[in-house]
C-alpha cells in the first residue's frame, strides 16, 4: 500500500511540476522556443514512466496502459519513459540555458550602458569645475583646501576614465563602435603618441624613444583608435618603468604587416597573470603605488580595437627584465 502512495505522489509532483513549467513558459512565450520544448517533453515522458511504474506493479491498475506484458511495459517505463526523458531534459538545457544566459547578459549591457551615459555628463561637469577652482582662477585658497580640491580632481578623473572605458568596452562587444578606416603614415601617428602621452612621461619620469631602425609605411587605420591602443601601451610602460629609464617604440616589418613594440625596463610580469592580461579589470598585484590608478580596461580595449582594425596583438616578457607589447596591422 505504501508503494503505491509513494509512487503516486512521485508521479503527482512530476504533474504539477510539468503544468507548472508550461504555465511559465506560456506567460513568458517560451513554449515554442526549442529548448523550453525539450524540457516539456523530456518532463513528460519522466511523467509517462511514473504511471507506467504504478501500472506495473498494481495489476489492478493495469487497465489505464495497455502495451501488453509486465516485461513491455518495464521496457517502457525504463528505457522510454526515464532514459529519454531525462535525455530530453539534457538537450533541453543545453539549448535554454545558454540562451537565458545571453538574455541577462544582453540587459546586463545594456544597463551598464545606460548607466554609464547618464553618469558621464554629470561626472564631466564635477570633473571639469573642480579643475577650475583647483586651478586657482577662481582665487587663491589654503593650502589644506588645495590638497583635498587635488584628491577630489584625481578621483573624478579616475571615474570619469574608468566611464569611458566601460562605454567604449560596451560598444566594442557590442558592435556599435564604427572605425573611419583611411590610410595613415605609421611614423606620424607614433610622433603624436609620443607627444600626448609626454605627460606620463615627465609624471614618472620616463623617456619615449622612438628607434631609428623603424621602418616606415602606410596602415589602414582609424587615427583616433590608433591613438587609443597607444596611450593604454605608453601610460601602462610609463607605469611600470623605473625612475630615469627608457621606453622605447619601434616599427619592423612582419609580411604583409607592420608591427609596433613598446619595450620597458620593468620588472616583468609573473607567470600566473599571463592569461589574464587582456581580460577586463584584470591588474597585476603590486604593492608600488605607481601602479594604482588604472580601469584594468585598456589592454582589454586595445586588444579589441587592433583586432577590430584587422591585426593582432600580444606580448613578451621576462621577470626582472621588462615587457614589450607589440601589435600588428595590415600594410597598404
Amino acid at each position: 500500500m505504501w508503494d503505491i502512495v509513494l509512487e503516486s505522489i512521485r508521479a503527482g509532483i512530476i504533474a504539477l511540476m510539468l503544468f507548472y513549467i508550461w504555465q511559465i513558459g506560456k506567460e513568458r512565450g517560451l513554449n515554442m522556443q526549442k529548448g523550453w520544448r525539450f524540457i516539456i517533453y523530456g518532463w513528460s515522458f519522466i511523467l509517462f514512466g511514473s504511471v507506467l511504474d504504478i501500472t506495473d506493479n498494481f495489476e489492478s491498475l493495469n487497465w489505464l496502459i495497455v502495451v501488453g506484458d509486465t516485461e513491455t511495459e518495464a521496457f517502457l517505463e525504463k528505457f522510454v519513459g526515464l532514459l529519454v526523458g531525462y535525455v530530453l531534459l539534457f538537450i533541453g538545457f543545453l539549448f535554454w540555458l545558454p540562451a537565458g544566459a545571453r538574455k541577462i547578459e544582453s540587459i546586463k549591457r545594456e544597463f551598464v550602458s545606460t548607466a554609464s551615459h547618464e553618469l558621464r555628463t554629470p561626472l564631466t561637469a564635477i570633473y571639469g569645475s573642480i579643475k577650475l577652482v583647483a586651478s586657482g582662477k577662481l582665487g587663491e585658497m589654503p593650502s589644506k583646501a588645495k590638497e583635498t580640491l587635488d584628491i577630489a580632481l584625481r578621483n573624478s578623473e579616475r571615474l570619469t576614465l574608468l566611464v569611458n572605458d566601460i562605454l567604449d568596452i560596451e560598444k566594442l562587444e557590442s558592435g556599435k563602435m564604427e572605425f573611419d578606416l583611411k590610410p595613415q603614415k605609421i611614423i606620424k601617428l607614433l610622433n603624436e603618441a609620443i607627444e600626448a602621452n609626454s605627460y606620463y612621461g615627465e609624471k614618472y619620469k620616463v623617456h619615449y624613444i622612438l628607434s631609428q631602425d623603424s621602418v616606415s609605411g602606410m596602415i589602414n587605420v582609424d587615427a583616433n583608435r590608433f591613438m587609443q591602443i597607444m596611450n593604454n601601451l605608453l601610460s601602462n610602460a610609463a607605469k611600470f618603468s623605473p625612475e630615469n629609464s627608457t621606453v622605447e617604440i619601434k616599427v619592423t616589418r612582419q609580411k604583409e604587416h607592420l608591427r609596433v613594440t613598446v619595450k620597458d625596463k620593468g620588472m616583468g610580469i609573473e607567470e600566473e597573470f599571463h592569461p589574464l592580461i587582456f581580460e577586463k579589470f584584470s591588474q597585476a598585484d603590486s604593492t608600488d603605488s605607481r601602479h594604482s590608478g588604472g580601469t584594468g580596461l585598456g589592454l582589454a580595449i586595445s586588444k579589441q580595437l587592433v583586432e577590430q582594425m584587422g591585426g593582432k596583438i600580444g606580448f613578451t616578457t621576462t621577470v626582472g627584465s621588462g615587457t614589450y607589447f607589440y601589435f600588428d596591422l595590415p600594410e597598404v
